[in-house]
Order: structure tokens, then C-alpha cells, then sequence
């Protein structure tokens, strides 16, 4: 889209101040589109935290330590159905780990785009009754709350300019097996908190969803508040009312 690309370019000349939401952004502003690293501020973007209250407790299993193949275990996808968030592998680590645990079902939240044709083709292979497509959620956090884990697998470092969707699963606690996109780049040490697997890579997929399956189902560590807290909504708006502020001509 050329002239979305002039359009970028004038505004990046003209623009006094520019908003990145992650340091991926700021990196590319600077390096690809030659903004002056002095015009931009990085403010993250921001969820409403007292709406995602940790949850660390552990699914209930029958030996205490391994989960009853009969059970229903509910994994849940949070992407627009396109090719770059490469739910594709999440299929098909899916229709593989669904042969282990039969009851299981897979909820795709998302837009239809480019894949869901992909998607649907790899999951014509298991029941429908196992797995769903919703184009939209309201209730976010009460989605998470019903699942068991969590799979978001953008197929590189930069298909995410941010990803609420890692953010908002760290603060609700829920299992998550993610790629490393976006914000998630900027997390120290990562892989206390959820388990990491390479880009288009559906057997580590399944092999993470069969890592949590036989650990009792809870996240690895609890996300720390302190970390967290710089990721709230509230924090977000006080940023920016400083920037506008800052910006303002005292005359």
C-alpha cells in the first residue's frame, strides 16, 4: 500500500512526538523508517488489571499429579484467523494431542481472514463437536477463566506491534504456550511464567500442551504484581497526560 507508506513517511517527518508501543516498534521507527530515535516515547499499551486477577491454583485431577484422559480439557486460541498468527500449528498440535485426550476442545476466538480455510481444512480430521470458531468475545477475561490453557503462536518476533493477548493471560494465570512476538521480548525471564516454543513448530506445540496436561494443569510461576503493574490501563492514561502535557506551551 504505497500510499499508506507516504502517508507514514510525512507523518513521521512532521510529527513532533511519536507513541511506540513496544520497544519492536520504537526499533522499527529508528532503524526501517528513519524516525529520530529523540521524536519517540514508548508507553505500553495497558489492560484493566482488576479485571485479570491471578489465578494460581491448580486444576483438580484424580491422582494429584496427572489428569484423567477423560476429562474435558478446554484449550483456547485468542488471534484474528490470518496466517501470521500461525494458528494452523495450534491446529494441528491440536488434532494430535485430541488422539491423548479425546474430550477435548478447542475454542478459536477471532476473525476469519486468510487462514481459516487452512485451519478448518486441518481440523476437518477430528469431530466437530471438539472445537469452535467465534469471531468476537466480550467477556475476555470469563473466556479465560473457562480454560485450561492458553495458545497464542505468532509466527515471528515482529507479527505483534504489543499482544494483549500474552499480557492479559499472564495477569489471569491461565497455562499459556506462546512464541515470542511483541511485548513478550521485553519480559525477563519468560519461561518461569509460560511455556516458549519456536515459530511454526506444531510438534513443540503439542508437546507443551502435553507438558501441562501431565503437570496438573497450572501456570509455572505466578506473574509478579510489581512487573504487572506497568502494564495497567491506569498507568497507560497517565502516561500519555503527561506527554500531552508536556507538549503544551505554556503561553
Amino acid at each position: 500500500m504505497r500510499l499508506g507508506l507516504i502517508a507514514d513517511k510525512i507523518t513521521n517527518r512532521y510529527a513532533t512526538k511519536i507513541i511506540a508501543v513496544s520497544k519492536i516498534v520504537e526499533n522499527i521507527l529508528v532503524s526501517e523508517e528513519n524516525v529520530p530515535r529523540t521524536k519517540v516515547r514508548v508507553i505500553y499499551n495497558g489492560i484493566a488489571l482488576n479485571e485479570f486477577v491471578n489465578r494460581i491454583d491448580a486444576f483438580n485431577t484424580t491422582d494429584g499429579s496427572r489428569l484423567n484422559p477423560a476429562r474435558t480439557i478446554q484449550i483456547g486460541v485468542i488471534a484474528r484467523l490470518t496466517e501470521l498468527k500461525g494458528i494452523e500449528y495450534t491446529a494441528t498440535a491440536f488434532v494430535k494431542f485430541l488422539s491423548i485426550f479425546p474430550n477435548s476442545h478447542l475454542s478459536i476466538v477471532g476473525a476469519k481472514s486468510d487462514s481459516f480455510n487452512e485451519v478448518s481444512r486441518i481440523l476437518l480430521s477430528v469431530p466437530e463437536s471438539s472445537y469452535g470458531f467465534v469471531e468476537f468475545n466480550t467477556d475476555i477475561p470469563k473466556f479465560l477463566d473457562s480454560l485450561d490453557m492458553l495458545v497464542h503462536v505468532p509466527i515471528a518476533v515482529d507479527i505483534e506491534s504489543f499482544g494483549l493477548v500474552y499480557m492479559e493471560a499472564l495477569a489471569f494465570g491461565v497455562p499459556s504456550i506462546f512464541t515470542l512476538s511483541g511485548i513478550l521480548r521485553e519480559i525477563p525471564q519468560i519461561e518461569k511464567y509460560a511455556q516458549i516454543v519456536p515459530y511454526r513448530d506444531s510438534e513443540a506445540i503439542y508437546l507443551a500442551m502435553i507438558n501441562f496436561a501431565n503437570n496438573s494443569m497450572t501456570q509455572l510461576e505466578s506473574f509478579p504484581s510489581q512487573l504487572m503493574s506497568q502494564f495497567g490501563i491506569e498507568e497507560m492514561a497517565d502516561l500519555y497526560f503527561d506527554e500531552i502535557y508536556s507538549s503544551l506551551s505554556p503561553y
